[in-house]
């Protein structure tokens, strides 16, 4: 089973030897501290976890996973044909750096999914996050009055419960408006 990243104490795998009758679709599996979760590609949905696998390490994973969906995909082509895929850049080694990547340091709820953002250079812009809503963990956020309790914490996009989204996925979706 070929290691595929790791970042932020999660390792990524792929297995090519699992019985394809479990799970037919393009996945992977992460694991942190000993738990593990099976995560679909490119989608990001969780086939498979243990119970106290936490929650915000899914979420990264899922980032992630939005972020080399295409990698993804072309390695899971290689791996049901027992061939070994590339390994693929961690979060923590992407090609935003701090000179180019901005804290998130004021947030207010717009129209639909939009969240108007500022960030620590002044420097604002509008993240969409229509696109997460398919994924489990952001279901809260449809209820418009939750949405609107988005806030700027730890330099990104946060609600209550743990809910947030990557700095770097905000930063980028933002500065293309």
């Amino acid at each position: 089973m070929p290691q595929l990243s790791d970042f932020y104490g999660l390792i990524i795998w792929i297995y090519w030897d699992e019985d394809k009758s479990k799970h037919k679709e393009p996945h992977i599996h992460a694991e942190y501290a000993g738990k593990w979760a099976v995560i679909s590609i490119p989608e990001g949905n969780v086939l498979e976890a243990d119970a106290d696998f936490p929650a915000k390490k899914v979420r990264m994973v899922q980032t992630w996973i939005d972020i080399h969906a295409e990698e993804l995909m072309a390695a899971w082509a290689l791996a049901v044909r027992h061939l070994h895929p590339t390994k693929i850049r961690g979060l923590d080694k992407q090609e935003t750096t701090m000179q180019t990547f901005q804290h998130t340091i004021s947030a207010r709820a717009g129209d639909g999914f939009d969240v108007h953002v500022t960030f620590a250079d002044g420097t604002g812009g509008v993240f969409d996050l229509a696109p997460y809503m398919g994924y489990p963990c952001y279901e809260p956020l449809r209820d418009r009055a939750f949405f609107e309790k988005v806030q700027a914490a730890h330099g990104t996009l946060a609600w209550p419960g743990e809910i947030d989204i990557s700095p770097e996925a905000v930063w980028a979706d933002a500065m293309r408006t």
